[in-house]
């Protein structure tokens, strides 16, 4: 009698992929949030401008500014 042949290698269980997949979102979302934390503590202060101030503070900076507009109705 010959011996049967060996049996094929079993690819890995997909649970065991669907968690490789979980924990690399994790550390993705982790390194982000990380980062946003960062980069919230390098924010500047909070600057009133009015049409006076438009040119020097919004135009004229040497930073990206981010401008919100706001109105009391």
């Amino acid at each position: 009698m010959s011996n049967p042949p060996p049996a094929p290698e079993r690819a890995s269980p997909p649970y065991l992929l669907i968690f490789g997949i979980l924990i690399g979102v994790g550390l993705l979302a982790f390194m982000l949030w990380q980062s946003i934390s960062q980069s919230r503590q390098n924010l500047g202060p909070t600057v009133d401008v009015t049409v006076a101030t438009w040119q020097k503070e919004v135009l004229e900076s040497d930073i990206p500014v981010l401008v919100d507009f706001w109105a009391e109705w």
